[in-house]
């Protein structure tokens, strides 16, 4: 596989690199309590229970009682990486090993969304070479500037919880599935795409082991990317890198997957929370948020084993869903307009200058997303390819949150992807801007 260089060019994504692990640590060991969430409570006793006894079991969401009408301890119903991220953490060096890490990790997404800015930029490829160095650097710094302070990355860089882990894998994954099916050479032999399709691979594979949520990218970045690809499913060296794609994640899965077929006797690659989610997203009463004061669980339920649990409520959600279609439809809206919002919903986290902060930095990335997705699909229209993969994750945050309950916390995996198309954007401006001076 060819080598890429570590930082895009110029001295300034150095010191937007620098700047963003300084935000992070500054945050992380002066103002975050990670255990501020009800989530990241359970994280930490499940890697509190790993260090002492080695064993992955979960308990039910504490601040949700109804969910203990089923099993009180659950084998698969938590992510298993992040718990086992978190354990070595604590491990090698208590909370702050583990607050270190986070903000190493919220770093490395910061430089990840650089690299990607830099190609879509028309910077393809390794970042030290070929023709449109200078927007290439202009869209990485951009992207990397408004990943290094945005307020979300900077925050759950601070929490036990999933969401800086999954950024940096899903941002790893999009990169090395580009350098498989848009190689910068013009003719890269079948092993290099299938090495880089093994990498990005693999790194979806884990960020599904982190977020169960993203365990169909993998066969969607296959997807896109055989489509996307130069030479399209006809091309050997594309076919390979999907291929490669695939089996990484097969390779990710499978250690999970066989230890839980070991303890649930089922086949259960990622999770048996599906059920659970999608009651609460599509049974009765949903309203496309949170229902935190807990669920009434239907009798169906009561006593059974969480295989069966979530298998049991995946049936009554569905059925609902298809006797009621005006109320799934409408759900699917609110949960839409709840993922995407430009402020927090829970009053308990609303202040004036919050709002402001959040809806500013969200109106930047987004006007900006929109610059960089005018001029490749108006403009340059056979530039398209380049946007396909790094759309895919947005495209599949936004479809699962029309059927998941809608949070803004839950959009966060597609927006390294927003702010690298949002990079691009800022280096087509900047250049429209500097043609502008020159035939002046």
């Amino acid at each position: 596989m060819r080598m890429v260089r570590l930082l895009p060019p110029g001295r300034a994504a150095a010191i937007t690199l620098f700047a963003a692990l300084l935000l992070r640590a500054g945050f992380a060991f002066g103002a975050a309590d990670p255990l501020l969430l009800p989530d990241a409570k359970v994280y930490h006793r499940m890697a509190l229970r790993l260090v002492a006894r080695g064993e992955m079991v979960g308990e039910a969401r504490p601040e949700r009682p109804g969910l203990r009408e089923g099993p009180p301890e659950r084998a698969a119903f938590w992510p298993a990486l992040y718990p086992l991220f978190l354990a070595g953490c604590l491990a090698a060096g208590g909370g702050a090993a583990a607050l270190a890490a986070q903000a190493a990790l919220s770093t490395a997404t910061v430089l990840l969304v650089g690299h990607l800015a830099c190609g879509l930029a028309g910077h393809d490829g390794d970042p030290g070479g070929g023709g449109g160095a200078e927007a290439g650097g202009v869209a990485a710094v951009a992207a990397m500037a408004l990943a290094a302070t945005h307020p979300f990355f900077i925050f759950y860089s601070g929490q036990f919880l999933t969401e800086t882990l999954t950024l940096a894998l899903l941002a790893g994954a999009v990169l090395a599935a580009r350098r498989a099916f848009q190689p910068p050479a013009g003719n890269v032999r079948p092993p290099a795409s299938l090495g880089w399709g093994a990498v990005a691979g693999v790194l979806a594979g884990l960020a599904a082991l982190a977020r169960a949520a993203f365990g169909g990218l993998p066969l969607a970045l296959a997807a896109v990317g055989l489509v996307a690809s130069p030479g399209g499913w006809r091309s050997r060296a594309s076919r390979t890198a999907a291929a490669g794609v695939l089996l990484g994640a097969a390779l990710a899965l499978a250690p999970w997957a066989t230890r839980n077929g070991v303890v649930l006797g089922r086949f259960v690659p990622l999770t048996t929370q599906g059920g659970d989610a999608l009651y609460e997203a599509l049974g009765p009463g949903a309203t496309g948020a949170p229902r935190r004061d807990g669920l009434a669980w239907p009798a169906e339920v009561d006593n059974l084993g969480e295989v069966e649990r979530s298998a049991v409520l995946t049936r009554l959600a569905l059925r609902h869903a298809v006797e009621h279609p005006g109320d799934t439809w409408a759900l699917a809206g609110e949960k839409i307009a709840r993922t995407w919002s430009p402020t927090l919903h829970a009053d308990e986290h609303r202040t004036l200058a919050r709002d402001a902060v959040l809806a500013a930095t969200w109106t930047v990335a987004v006007t900006l997303a929109a610059a960089g997705l005018g001029v490749r699909l108006v403009q340059r229209p056979r530039r398209w390819r380049a946007l396909a993969l790094p759309l895919a994750p947005v495209v599949y945050v936004f479809v699962s949150h029309a059927v998941f309950i809608g949070s803004v916390r839950y959009r966060l995996p597609a927006e390294p992807f927003i702010l690298a198309i949002a990079g691009a954007g800022a280096a087509d401006l900047w250049g429209a801007a500097r043609r502008r001076r020159r035939s002046a």
